[in-house]
């Protein structure tokens, strides 16, 4: 019976040892961002930490197989002595045997609670671990919310200058528009200017051409005699632009109209007869006379007029006969003004 109680006894004393490092309950960790340090402490804790559990059930499990051994070892010892009940020396190799064998279990259970305070230390290790990683994440966060606060302070501060810039932009733009509209009108007011001052010019050219394309005769007559209704010969031709046919004018005093136009007629004469007249004929048509009154002295007696001149009309001037001065005394000027 003792040796049935030794047995019992060390069973419950294994088997207790045993439910005792399967208890053992894992520790729970909460999840937070690690820093590079932390990570690396953490890591090393783990592989300690696993390290220790690996050698603890290698050592577990060598104590089961001695303890099994000792089982079977006991159990013969107990059938050998249910058949020599007198064996007082095998009881005590027995009980030796027992004695050695709580002495491991003593020594085991040391150990164990020696793993237990080393793993104690590790959970204290890793609480610290998490406190700061905890207290790190909550000083990050009070970081960046002040960095935020700062930027909402620095935005605040620059949206008025913002909106201030916006509106000188927009002024700007606006005043760009209204320099740009005037440059565009004032470039339309020139163009338009410049095709004004071509057409002018082109006009004035036109005008210029014209004028030096009319007719401009201006002719003297030599000093003689003349009888009454005598056509008065303009021999000397003093000026003559646009006009090609002076000869019939200074041989026999008719004016032949090469251009259509509207004409300017003058003439003049002076003489010491005091029953001089001056006629002028177009076409041999009387158009106009002038008469002189002085009875004593030389008088010069004129004629002026305009008249529609087509081409091959003919101009010509008669005298009312006695002498006549000549050049510079008498002229005829035939001037085209239209």
């Amino acid at each position: 019976m003792v040796f049935l109680y030794l047995f019992i006894l060390l069973f419950l004393c294994v088997s207790g040892f045993l439910f005792e490092g399967k208890q053992q309950s894992p520790i729970s960790t909460i999840y937070s961002p690690l820093s590079d340090d932390h990570f690396d402490m953490l890591l090393k804790l783990l592989v300690e930490q696993r390290q220790i559990q690996k050698e603890q059930h290698q050592m577990i499990k060598q104590l089961q197989q001695e303890i099994f051994t000792t089982k079977l070892e006991v159990t013969k010892a107990i059938h050998d002595l249910n058949k020599t009940a007198c064996n007082a020396t095998r009881y005590d190799d027995v009980w030796n045997f027992t004695k050695s064998v709580e002495t491991k279990i003593d020594t085991l259970n040391v150990s164990q609670i020696r793993q237990i305070n080393t793993m104690e230390e590790y959970s204290n290790k890793i609480k610290i671990l998490e406190h700061e990683i905890a207290a790190s994440n909550h000083m990050q966060s009070s970081i960046n919310l002040q960095s935020l606060s700062n930027v909402l302070n620095t935005t605040k501060h620059l949206e008025p200058w913002i909106q201030e810039t916006n509106y000188k932009l927009a002024a700007i733009e606006n005043d760009a528009d209204a320099r740009k509209n005037d440059f565009i009108a004032l470039f339309n007011k020139a163009d338009l200017t410049e095709n004004k001052m071509e057409n002018m010019s082109q006009d004035l050219e036109q005008k210029w051409n014209d004028l030096n394309n009319r007719v401009n005769v201006i002719v003297y007559a030599e000093p003689r005699q003349y009888t009454r209704g005598q056509v008065v010969i303009f021999s000397d031709v003093a000026i003559s632009y646009g006009f090609g046919n002076s000869n019939t004018l200074t041989t026999s005093g008719q004016f032949i109209c090469e251009k259509s136009g509207l004409y300017q007629l003058a003439v003049y004469i002076t003489t010491d007869d005091p029953n001089a007249s001056l006629d002028i004929y177009k076409n041999n048509i009387f158009m106009g006379a002038a008469y002189g009154s002085i009875t004593q002295y030389y008088q010069t007696i004129s004629l002026a007029s305009i008249l529609q001149l087509n081409v091959n009309d003919t101009l010509k001037v008669t005298f009312g006969g006695g002498f006549v001065n000549g050049k510079p005394k008498l002229a005829f000027s035939i001037i085209q003004i239209k």
